[in-house]
C-alpha cells in the first residue's frame, strides 16, 4: 500500500510542481512580450488552473503524505517538517495573498482594462509571490528526495 501512496504522492507533486515551473516560464515570456491584455489573460488562466488543478492535488499530497508518515515515518522528521510547512506557507500565501489579489485584479481588469498601472502592479506582485512559492516548493522537493534530518 505504501508503493502506492507513494505514486499518488510523487504524481501530484510533478503535476503541480511540473505545472508551477512551465507556468513562471510562460509568465517571464509574457512579461518580456510587455502585452498588458495577454498578461491578464495568463493571469485569469492560472487563476483557473490554481483552483482547479494545483489546489487539488496540493491537498491530495497532503493527505496521501500524512498517511504515508503514520505508516512508515515520524512527524518529527526534519524533511517532513519541512514538507508540512512548504504546504502551509503555499495554503496561507494562496488563500490570504494570491486569491484575494487575483479576485480584486479580476474586478479591476473588467472595470479599468489591462492597461491600467495600478491593474499591471498587481499582476507583477501576484507573479512575483509565485516565483517565490516556487522557490519554496523546489526546496520542499529536494527535502523530500535528499531527506535531511535533524
Amino acid at each position: 500500500m505504501y508503493e502506492f501512496l507513494l505514486f499518488i504522492h510523487v504524481l501530484m507533486a510533478i503535476v503541480w510542481v511540473g505545472g508551477a515551473v512551465t507556468m513562471q516560464v510562460m509568465a517571464i515570456m509574457i512579461q518580456k512580450a510587455n502585452e498588458p491584455t495577454r498578461m491578464a489573460q495568463f493571469a485569469h488562466q492560472a487563476e483557473v488552473i490554481g483552483m482547479r488543478l494545483f489546489a487539488p492535488a496540493s491537498l491530495l499530497i497532503l493527505i496521501v503524505g500524512i498517511f504515508m508518515v503514520l505508516d512508515a515515518w515520524s512527524f518529527g522528521e526534519l524533511w517532513i517538517l519541512m514538507g508540512l510547512g512548504g504546504f502551509a506557507y503555499s495554503f496561507i500565501n494562496g488563500a490570504f495573498f494570491i486569491g484575494p489579489l487575483s479576485g480584486k485584479t479580476g474586478k479591476m481588469i473588467e472595470e479599468r482594462g489591462a492597461e491600467d498601472s495600478e491593474v499591471q502592479s498587481n499582476l507583477a506582485k501576484l507573479f512575483l509571490m509565485s516565483r517565490i512559492e516556487l522557490v519554496v516548493l523546489v526546496v520542499v522537493v529536494f527535502a523530500m528526495t535528499v531527506k535531511p534530518t535533524l
